[in-house]
């Protein structure tokens, strides 16, 4: 996706980085998600605290095994990104996901919107919103 212009190459947007991370995600290459990122050591990302997963998760460490964690709560997890739009330092990722609680068995299926803040081309924070958290945390109940 990089642009070529009388020889010189310039560096992809941070609208083409977010693109080609979720295309990694989607292929199951977590380690080509969080480098096409580029996550300050600072970084954060917010779950929201009423999910089993919820929380603050800080550095590129703990943000992989968080989104790991998060996933792995679900069966049959997945899911497809409709849009990616920026503006400044976001970017704003409209996808749709679904999947089946691992102890409810329940399905579910829900559009969420991922805020992505920038610093010096950086990731430093990380943000999903749910369309409904409570009926994603009643898919963990028994």
């Amino acid at each position: 996706m990089n642009k070529r212009v009388e020889g010189v190459t310039e560096a992809p947007s941070l609208k083409e980085k977010v693109q080609l991370a979720y295309s990694a995600f989607s292929r199951g290459d977590m380690d080509g998600f969080m480098a096409h990122l580029c996550f300050h050591p600072d970084a954060v990302m917010i779950e929201p605290d009423g999910l089993p997963y919820g929380g603050n998760y800080r550095g590129p460490d703990a943000i992989r095994k968080g989104i790991e964690n998060a996933v792995a709560t679900w069966e049959d997890f997945g899911g497809f990104v409709e849009d990616v739009a920026a503006s400044g330092n976001l970017v704003y990722v409209h996808m749709h996901v679904m999947g089946k609680g691992k102890a409810s068995g329940e399905a579910f299926a829900m559009p969420i919107v991922e805020v992505l803040r920038f610093r010096d081309g950086q990731l430093i924070e990380f943000r999903p919103f749910y369309f409904d958290t409570a009926r994603c945390r009643s898919c963990f109940e028994r």
